[in-house]
């Protein structure tokens, strides 16, 4: 599926349960840059995420997958990407283990941010930007 429009985006990232408990397994970058590729490691049973009804939006009945040793990868495109920055937020357990574990690279969720101040030294360009973020 390809999403271009903030809605068109936020509903497919809804239809995923903002990816929300994945694992990050791989960023890749194609075209000298200009496009990210975003590897996570599905864990939901299904894509039916959140329901949206243009007001507000409501979990579905989504489980997680019993095969969880079975990797699912789904990649996420983002095309002409002007800022990635990436933060990894260790502590004091994270930092101390001996092996690091699915949880350092655990998403929250991946939203789509009404960010006007951050998008507006974009507003000149030919396309429209939306500023998409993970933690």
């Amino acid at each position: 599926m390809v999403a271009s429009s903030k809605a068109e985006i936020r509903n497919l990232l809804y239809g995923h349960y903002e990816f929300g408990e994945c694992v990050i397994e791989d960023v890749r970058w194609r075209d000298q840059g200009a496009t990210i590729d975003l590897l996570l490691n599905y864990v939901w049973s299904d894509a039916d995420g959140f329901a949206f009804d243009g007001q507000r939006f409501s979990v579905k009945d989504g489980r997680l997958r019993s095969d969880l040793d079975t990797p699912l990868v789904k990649t996420l495109r983002f095309h002409l990407v002007q800022e990635f920055h990436a933060h990894n937020w260790w502590n004091a357990a994270i930092v101390s283990a001996d092996v690091l574990n699915w949880g350092a690279s655990e998403v929250a969720a991946i939203r789509v941010q009404d960010d006007s101040l951050f998008l507006s030294k974009y507003r000149s360009h030919p396309v429209d930007f939306h500023h998409v973020t993970a933690f």
